[in-house]
């Protein structure tokens, strides 16, 4: 399972054609209804001819999402998307 880049980048003639993912999720109820926020670090990543992990950190993007009140468009479709992935982990975990 890998995560890639729609345009890698190119540095001193290296392609980074990974990413190092960091991802957190924070949900609460407020007000009977559940908000959830979310931070997200993308770290261009390339694996070197010796499988080296070289990541290119200086290229970091970064992207957060305060909270998915009235969000809609691609950030809400990943939101659902997560929060499904979550809720299928706490039923097949018996959490």
């Amino acid at each position: 399972m890998t995560l890639v880049p729609t345009n890698p980048i190119i540095i001193d003639g290296e392609t980074y054609p990974l990413y190092s993912a960091n991802l957190a999720i924070a949900a609460k109820y407020i007000n009977g209804e559940l908000n959830a926020s979310a931070a997200m670090r993308l770290v261009p990543t390339r694996i070197d001819a010796d499988g080296n992990t070289i990541t290119a950190d200086d290229y970091t993007r970064s992207l957060t999402l305060g909270s998915t009140s009235n969000i809609s468009g691609p950030e809400a479709e990943v939101m659902i998307r997560f929060h499904n992935a979550i809720q299928t982990y706490i039923f097949e975990k018996g959490l």
